[in-house]
């Protein structure tokens, strides 16, 4: 130890480290949270719609923007499921239902979701972009301008499955760039009555704009389901907190309602 000690905190040494460190975080799969071919989403979610034990899943697409994920779903399960999609952005919306073919059990919603219903300002750098986010994101170092702008509609999952007759969402994917923490939130009554059964939700950058931590997650989390970040070829649990999880570079995790036993 002592020889290793003498190595660590030396100026001529953090180059090396800084490289070490980046080769690390992306062996832990962290930056790669859109690379579906190779992030372990679609083994994800082929091993959520085997392991669901029930007849007509109702999945939720929350942040669907051009239908990438529905797509998925249509093309990884034989099961006889309900999609949800919903995407806030009119233009973007146009741009879902132009990609996805009609079908009784996939639902295009022009709505987004929060922890209150209302409006409110969707920013985004160009029409149709997968950054569009309710904060205006500082994204200058990436020569990103959030510049534009149009008045989006939001409502609850409380309230949307009120509505309309839902008394279960078997698989939640979030994907709503820093507003995750507060659609999770919009489903108090949903989540307190064991009526959500598995969440898939990114972490990342934008969380550095929404103001939130990966520990908000883990608290909300924390008394009713497994909580585990998504590897290439399955599922690492989490089992305890800690401030090395407070990484800002993307990454897919997934909560399992304690239950339904491991994934």
């Amino acid at each position: 130890m002592g020889a290793f000690n003498s190595l660590l905190g030396k100026k001529s040494l953090q180059s090396f480290f800084q490289k070490l460190h980046s080769a690390a975080l992306k062996g832990l799969n962290f930056g790669r949270a859109s690379d579906y071919a190779h992030n372990g989403e679609a083994f994800v979610l082929d091993a959520v719609m085997k392991t669901l034990a029930v007849s007509a899943p109702v999945v939720f697409d929350v942040g669907a923007n051009k239908g990438e994920f529905v797509k998925r779903v249509l093309q990884h399960t034989n099961k006889n499921f309900q999609l949800y999609a919903f995407e806030p952005s009119q233009e973007t919306f146009k741009l879902l239902k132009s990609s996805i073919p009609s079908s009784a059990n996939v639902h295009l919603i022009n709505a987004g979701f929060s922890d209150a219903p209302g409006h409110a300002d969707l920013f985004y750098d160009k029409k149709g972009s997968g950054l569009a986010s309710v904060y205006q994101r500082d994204l200058n170092h990436a020569n990103i301008q959030f510049s534009e702008k149009e008045t989006i509609e939001l409502t609850t999952l409380d309230i949307f499955c009120e509505q309309h007759g839902l008394s279960a969402i078997d698989f939640l994917k979030l994907d709503v760039e820093g507003h995750e923490l507060a659609v999770l939130k919009g489903g108090k009554k949903m989540f307190e009555n064991k009526r959500v059964s598995v969440v898939q939700f990114e972490f990342g950058g934008c969380n550095i704009d929404s103001r939130t931590f990966f520990k908000d997650y883990y608290q909300f989390f924390s008394s009713g389901f497994d909580l585990y970040r998504i590897v290439s070829d399955g599922l690492w649990p989490l089992k305890a907190y800690s401030e090395k999880l407070e990484v800002f570079q993307s990454a897919n995790y997934l909560a399992v309602r304690k239950d339904l036993g491991p994934f």
